[in-house]
């Protein structure tokens, strides 16, 4: 039987004009993740992506390349595959 881990993160969330700075929480929740062996790591449905319109940032890009040098694949309601890792990180 294999197994994995998963971490659950309920980070603090900052509201706008500063929700941006959730990107960078999240890039420090995955390597976090990584650092304590988790396989996958799990955000609240939208975080970080901004949760008020009109849409200022798209944190797609950052938090795909977190998890392909960190290892975790990320997890959250409304991602899509385009945001996990494409294979093992390479180094």
């Amino acid at each position: 039987m294999s197994s994995f881990n998963i971490a659950v993160v309920q980070p603090h969330t900052n509201p706008p004009p500063d929700d941006a700075k959730n990107v960078d929480d999240a890039v420090k929740w995955i390597e976090r993740a990584a650092g304590e062996g988790a396989d996958f790591v799990c955000f609240p449905e939208s975080y970080p992506e901004p949760w008020r319109m009109p849409a200022t940032y798209d944190p797609s890009a950052r938090i795909a390349e977190a998890a392909h040098n960190s290892g975790p694949t990320p997890c959250s309601a409304r991602w899509n595959r385009s945001m996990t890792p494409k294979g093992p990180p390479t180094t």
